[in-house]
């Protein structure tokens, strides 16, 4: 889908991102050539900074790189005990989601917040995505979890020993200018430039 609506604009490359695997790839190379648009492979893992949210994106990762595959899967298994977590938290604030709606809505993707907010959006315990991440879902709400206990540094290098460059995704939710230059220290390659968030 995503490479039928990049050829449809006109877009001559496109990359996918998903969070913590590069399981896409596949399937998205063989639309991709058939389209004629060069796919980047990639992914956006997270980690931790000075108890910011952190997502570095890697882009023309090298999906064979053993070690990498590794740590994604070690990130994966963190995503689920986190996700885990933040549903008991939402359902001692009263609101009865399961694990299992969760992972009905993120299908065979990564688990992660916006599935939670759907849970709830589908439930009635909020009327939009928003009001979930603002009540309850976001870095301050009362049923978050740390996302990562790696730090950038840990990304970042793992990004380039497979082969990829480290891009720092939506920089404007860091909400401190220091910390990307803490990351730059570290090897970071890019910021994100066009979001949504940006202004």
């Amino acid at each position: 889908e995503l490479v039928a609506m990049a050829q449809k604009v006109g877009l001559a490359a496109l990359a996918i991102t998903d969070h913590d695997n590069l399981d896409g790839l596949v399937e998205g190379q063989a639309a991709a050539t058939a389209a004629g648009i060069e796919l980047i492979p990639g992914l956006e893992m997270s980690a931790l900074l000075k108890g910011v949210d952190v997502h570095i994106l890697g882009f023309f990762i090298e999906a064979g790189c053993a070690p990498f595959q590794q740590l994604l899967a070690e990130q994966r298994l963190r995503r689920v005990g986190r996700i885990e977590q933040m549903v008991e938290r939402v359902r001692a604030l009263g609101m009865a989601i399961t694990q299992d709606d969760v992972r009905e809505i993120a299908g065979e993707g990564a688990m992660g917040r916006p599935h939670i907010a759907m849970a709830l959006l589908k439930r009635g315990y909020v009327a939009t995505f928003e009001e979930a991440f603002n009540r309850f879902l976001g870095n301050n709400g009362p049923a978050f979890v740390d996302g990562s206990s790696l730090t950038p540094k840990t990304v970042i290098d793992a990004i380039r020993q497979a082969g990829g460059v480290p891009v720092l995704a939506h920089p404007v939710y860091l909400r401190d200018d220091a910390l990307i230059d803490l990351m730059c220290a570290d090897g970071l390659a890019g910021l994100e430039v066009y979001h949504a968030s940006h202004g």
